[in-house]
């Protein structure tokens, strides 16, 4: 993707550029203990880490979906009754078709430009994480599953 390049490259370009500016502040907060100086070197390494690590996440968890969903065409094509699912791996669709529309909340919350609102939503994007984290671990338990039953299926892990 260009796209996650391009944001990839503009992560470490930014990193890269704080690193050493973050040392200087560092630097002149322990000769001349300026007030609020260790504050800014701490909240600014704070934040790119928060930076790097949401980053990670959010790509963490589409490279789940992208396994996922080859999962589920496997599993439709390969299924006994050619072209049908069960009632019971439906719901687990379903349930993924849910978890889905929670990690686009949670990607595009990520990406919204107010990062102090963000700062005061923190405990609830890491809810919502969670939640994303653990309705595809379902939905990958679920074709696991499936699979010791259909052994022609194929569960794709990213």
């Amino acid at each position: 993707m260009p796209n996650n390049a391009l944001s990839e490259s503009r992560l470490n370009n930014l990193v890269a550029c704080l690193t050493p500016a973050l040392a200087l502040v560092r630097s002149v907060a322990d000769g001349f203990d300026t007030p609020f100086f260790s504050a800014i070197v701490i909240t600014t390494t704070s934040l790119i880490a928060a930076l790097q690590r949401n980053q990670d996440e959010c790509i963490e968890l589409v490279e789940r979906v992208h396994g996922i969903l080859y999962s589920i065409v496997d599993f439709h094509i390969k299924s006994e009754s050619r072209g049908s699912v069960s009632p019971g791996m439906l719901d687990h669709i379903g349930k993924f078709s849910a978890t889905l529309q929670r990690i686009t909340t949670f990607v595009q919350a990520q990406q919204e430009g107010n990062r102090l609102r963000q700062l005061f939503r923190q405990g609830e994007m890491s809810k919502l994480r969670k939640d994303c984290q653990t309705g595809l671990q379902e939905v990958l338990d679920a074709f696991k599953a499936s699979n010791e039953l259909n052994s022609g299926a194929h569960i794709y892990v990213f």
